[in-house]
């Protein structure tokens, strides 16, 4: 499954500070969006029931997603 981050380019490359606990990715994923300033888009389905990690300091946006993804069937 793929998430799509919806921003220009320039600020995708920015480091933001993330806090984002572990849990259900139809809920972090829009904490993840809200704490980058950045829109992420997904087919609720598909992240229905998938589990996230705990991510925490300063990252990209990016960064950020591949961390909170790691080892799920979401990239």
């Amino acid at each position: 499954m793929l998430v799509a981050v919806v921003s220009p380019l320039a600020a995708a490359e920015n480091k933001k500070m993330f806090d984002i606990p572990a849990g259900e990715a139809i809920d972090t994923l829009k904490r993840a969006a809200h704490q980058a300033g950045l829109e992420i888009m997904y087919p609720a389905g598909t992240v229905f029931g998938v589990r996230t990690h705990h991510v925490q300091g300063e990252f990209t946006p990016r960064d950020a997603l591949d961390r909170m993804v790691v080892n799920t069937t979401l990239k």
